[in-house]
């Protein structure tokens, strides 16, 4: 059993260690305007703009100006957070935000830069929030 549990650690040491050493993963978790002007042309780019109430931002709002060729997803309202036994902002099941991340077109070998409204430090948060299911998924 513990050349078995030392056989799997090494196997997993070995596995992050190229995912981690691959330029894709190399990136910055924060992109400024000049790095997101230049990638916008990257097919594996894929702006997500997730403004929301918090932010006083919608899909119309979304509709009327945004980063070109960005996506549209409510933070709020299409499945970034749920509720499990009456605790609010709960992490979804992996196979809900499979489907949902999937149904915006979004797939492994994409560099996603999420966008909040920018109005405050809540709609940052939902960004960060985002980001972070990205991450651990």
């Amino acid at each position: 059993m513990i050349k078995l549990n030392r056989t799997i650690s090494i196997i997993l040491a070995l596995a992050f260690g190229i995912l981690f050493s691959l330029k894709l993963f190399a990136a910055e978790p924060l992109v400024n305007v000049d790095w997101l002007k230049n990638n916008l042309s990257n097919e594996k780019l894929i702006v997500l703009d997730i403004r929301n109430k918090i932010d006083g931002g919608s899909k119309e709002i979304f509709g009327t100006g945004h980063i070109p060729s960005a996506i549209y997803s409510n933070y709020l309202s299409e499945g970034w957070r749920t509720t499990v036994d009456g605790i609010v902002g709960k992490l979804p099941p992996v196979k809900d935000l499979e489907i949902l991340i999937g149904n915006l077109g979004i797939g492994n070998d994409n560099h996603v830069v999420v966008v909040p409204g920018g109005i405050n430090s809540s709609d940052f948060g939902s960004a960060a929030r985002v980001y972070w299911t990205f991450k651990v998924l």
